[in-house]
């Protein structure tokens, strides 16, 4: 019954967030939604902005785990964008936020992991020195982040298949090719 609290109250976030900035949701309105109590509500989380990490964490999980199992950058890529296409309104009043900075900060740990993860199946055992290794994922995570956010504020509603396909190849590519050289340093 727990578990099916916290989602119930995570989905009334996640209604609200299409369409109010994360500033103007309220443990008020989140609980009059979801016909629970503050005191249910305060049970699950600390406040709303752990709500919200919380409903974000779940969402980013879902497509790390996915990507990292096939082990491969176009479905991380696909995935992401999918995400950014289905719920542009919610990442903007994300992000238009007093909270957007350590939205921000969440965001780049869970990508760290991903890359982590697939630095470890690109390197297929090859021993890289940790400064390399760190140096490359922090090339690659900004990389990643800096083209998401021109993406999204550019390119709202476009396809995004055939970019992500071509960059894919260049990412993995060249993630493969740095991880070779470091090697052979």
């Amino acid at each position: 019954m727990s578990q099916w609290t916290k989602k119930a109250i995570m989905e009334c976030f996640s209604r609200q967030i299409e369409t109010t900035p994360l500033d103007r949701i309220t443990v008020k309105g989140i609980v009059a939604e979801c016909g629970v109590t503050r005191n249910t509500f305060y049970y699950h989380f600390e406040d709303i902005f752990a709500l919200a990490k919380e409903v974000l964490r779940e969402r980013l999980e879902q497509i790390t785990d996915t990507a990292l199992n096939s082990g491969d950058w176009e479905t991380f890529l696909a995935l992401l964008a999918r995400q950014v296409n289905q719920n542009t309104r919610s990442i903007r009043n994300l992000f238009r936020s007093s909270k957007s900075a350590e939205i921000n900060r969440f965001m780049v740990e869970i990508l760290n992991l991903a890359l982590n993860h697939l630095f470890d199946h690109l390197a297929e055992g090859r021993k890289v020195k940790e400064e390399d290794r760190n140096l490359i994922i922090t090339f690659y995570r900004h990389a990643i982040t800096g083209f998401t956010a021109e993406w999204f504020n550019n390119h709202n509603g476009e396809d995004p298949a055939p970019l992500i396909a071509r960059l894919s190849r260049l990412l993995q590519g060249g993630l493969r090719q740095a991880i070779i050289d470091a090697v052979e340093r």
